[in-house]
């Protein structure tokens, strides 16, 4: 929660990809904002988490079930069957961003948890296509994904994002007590040499950021050391990447 609290507190949050909320700290978010909005497309589990936390203010805890946070599910038969040339993709992802906003809101402060690799999982479950149509389709979902967090937020924005797991690089496990420049220096140098891949890649939402016509909307935006975050069997390597809208 420190990037939170780093990102200032009070107002209106929204937490995508909020899920069962199991590794949210509720009640220490309902304390300090006014209103907690928990975003999903999974409402059961959204009802799980309202049901599951005994929390100080209730009633600040505001549901959002049904939300596709991708944007683009509603093209999942159609693109199975011919998948878009760039140009669409790219209207469409802009539409989807659009939709999004319009029907979310605006937040002081925006959250998002390890949603983003989820995001493609649908197409993944659903089509046998190119490697050039899935890395066109990942672009494009993470493009929806960041520009609603940008539309949806006043204050600060931080994305959570998990990239790479313990089951297909066991060596990340020698630093489970060693987070932060050790890890970082670990992960820079298989990177270097090619041994490790980092899906989504943080670099590249980082860059996404400086991305012409969007300078102007983000300030700040910088990525945090990575941190091994335990699920028990499996650690997964996390980074935070943060942005703040620009005052004035």
């Amino acid at each position: 929660m420190q990037l939170v609290e780093d990102a200032g507190t009070g107002g209106k949050l929204a937490v995508f990809g909020a899920g069962n909320a199991s590794d949210l700290e509720l009640g220490w978010l309902v304390e300090r904002f006014d209103e907690v909005h928990l975003i999903d497309f999974d409402e059961q589990a959204l009802a799980r988490a309202r049901a599951r936390h005994s929390l100080p203010h209730p009633e600040r805890l505001v549901l959002h079930g049904g939300v596709d946070l991708s944007g683009l599910l509603g093209e999942l038969d159609a693109w199975g069957e011919a998948f878009p040339e760039p140009a669409e993709l790219g209207a469409r992802a802009i539409a989807a961003a659009g939709k999004l906003v319009q029907r979310l809101g605006a937040f002081d402060v925006t959250l998002s948890t390890c949603v983003l690799s989820q995001l493609g999982l649908p197409f993944r479950r659903a089509w046998v296509t190119s490697h050039t149509a899935w890395s066109h389709l990942s672009s494009a979902i993470s493009s929806v994904h960041l520009a609603t967090l940008v539309g949806t937020t006043r204050r600060a924005s931080v994305l959570v994002c998990d990239v790479q797991t313990t089951q297909r690089v066991p060596e990340l496990d020698r630093f489970r007590e060693r987070a932060g420049a050790e890890l970082q220096a670990f992960v820079a140098a298989r990177l270097a040499s090619g041994d490790v891949e980092l899906h989504p890649d943080p670099r590249s939402l980082l860059a996404w950021f400086g991305a012409p016509g969007l300078r102007a909307a983000v300030a700040s935006a910088q990525l945090t050391e990575p941190w091994l975050w335990d699920l028990g069997e499996v650690r997964q390597l996390v980074y935070g990447l943060t942005f703040r809208r620009p005052s004035g």
